[in-house]
């Protein structure tokens, strides 16, 4: 079957990869066969994946969850590859001439050497601990196991000072949180990360088992919150 929108993203996923430079990946996936795989890559040594590889699991996730809740875009996921380097990885879905899903539009970043960098500078005027308790290098470290952004960081910490924001959150609720809708779920983050709580060790944790679901959830809708913000 002829599939019109493909000459024109691989021809894009070329220049992309031409413009954006060496430390950004760009794929190309056909969703239309059974197996979606990259069908066009530029720059594949950030992730060491070659045509044919298979459509990453964070990605996955996206595209298995119900339409109605799902955007046809994803701007700045954290995304781990298989060797543990963390990529903010965007994404877009691409539709044919019916409005079906065709294909997918990935770009990974790969920043490790701008992070390190930019640590660099910062011990160069603040001692270590600060650098340590300020930035994100814990944050990113959490990450690993959840696949999402990580959250904003922040000097607060400890399990306990979490229960405590998400107790005062909870007793403002009418139901129970385990039972809100998913509209409802993304107005509650919301207002947990406004009052800081993501930026607590140990927050998201305590959030998944309040509302009854994984870590990775708890990522996704604090990414979603964000993007909307």
């Amino acid at each position: 079957m002829q599939k019109a929108w493909l000459p024109n993203h691989i021809a894009l996923t070329g220049f992309l990869g031409r413009t954006l430079g060496p430390d950004y990946e760009i794929a190309l996936y056909d969703l239309t066969e059974p197996a979606a795989a990259i069908v066009a890559i530029a720059n594949g040594h950030v992730t060491q994946r070659t045509l044919g590889a298979p459509l990453p699991p964070l990605l996955g996730q996206w595209l298995d969850e119900p339409r109605d809740e799902q955007p046809e875009e994803w701007i700045q996921l954290a995304d781990m590859t298989a060797t543990g380097k963390l990529l903010r990885t965007s994404a877009r879905v691409i539709t044919d001439e019916a409005r079906r899903r065709a294909g997918l539009l990935s770009i990974s970043f790969d920043d490790s050497r701008y992070r390190d960098l930019s640590e660099r500078i910062l011990r160069l005027r603040h001692p270590d601990s600060f650098v340590d308790s300020h930035f994100v290098s814990q944050a990113l470290e959490d990450v690993s196991a959840a696949g999402e952004m990580p959250p904003r960081p922040s000097p607060a910490s400890g399990r306990g000072l979490a229960a405590d924001i998400l107790a005062r959150a909870r007793a403002e609720l009418n139901e129970e949180p385990g039972r809100l809708r998913h509209r409802e779920r993304l107005k509650w983050v919301g207002g947990l990360d406004a009052r800081g709580f993501f930026g607590v060790k140990g927050a998201v944790g305590l959030l998944a088992e309040e509302l009854g679901c994984s870590p990775a959830t708890v990522y996704r809708y604090l990414s979603a919150v964000r993007a909307a913000g």
